[in-house]
């Protein structure tokens, strides 16, 4: 009987540990123009879903005429080069 139950603690506690662990952060980059991608900037938030990135994308690009954003999925700093992210996926 106690084995059981210590398997279905460990089991419980494996579950909460994997659940607390998968989270989705956004990152916002946006493009000041479309044409000049090399010319971008992070406002550096995370964003608990791609629809809350889109929506600070759109207030930040009101200001420019031609701007455009990526909305990225856990990412991370680039080792060497500190202004590009590495993220596991870009959206728009």
């Amino acid at each position: 009987m106690w084995s059981l139950i210590k398997t279905v603690v460990i089991l419980a506690f494996v579950v909460w540990v994997y659940k607390s662990c998968s989270y989705e952060d956004w990152s916002l980059t946006i493009y000041p123009s479309r044409n000049n991608l090399s010319n971008f900037f992070h406002n550096n938030l995370k964003y608990h879903s791609l629809e809350e990135c889109r929506a600070a994308a759109y207030r930040g690009m009101a200001e420019y005429e031609n701007a455009t954003y990526e909305c990225g999925l856990n990412c991370e700093k680039a080792p060497m080069a500190h202004r590009i992210l590495i993220c596991e996926e870009t959206r728009q």
